[in-house]
């Protein structure tokens, strides 16, 4: 997972995870719609 998502950490231009949001802390540090896709589905797709 760690090469999926590099280049996309918290403080990136194109960030895949949420950093920590007071207002929803249950969404903080989870993946954006963008991290899901391009980061989960095809490390797990490939494993599947």
């Amino acid at each position: 997972m760690t090469e999926a998502f590099t280049g996309h950490e918290i403080c990136s231009s194109a960030p895949w995870l949420h950093s920590v949001k007071w207002s929803n802390i249950g969404e903080s540090y989870h993946p954006t719609a963008a991290g899901q896709s391009g980061g989960y589905l095809p490390v797990f797709t490939s494993a599947a």
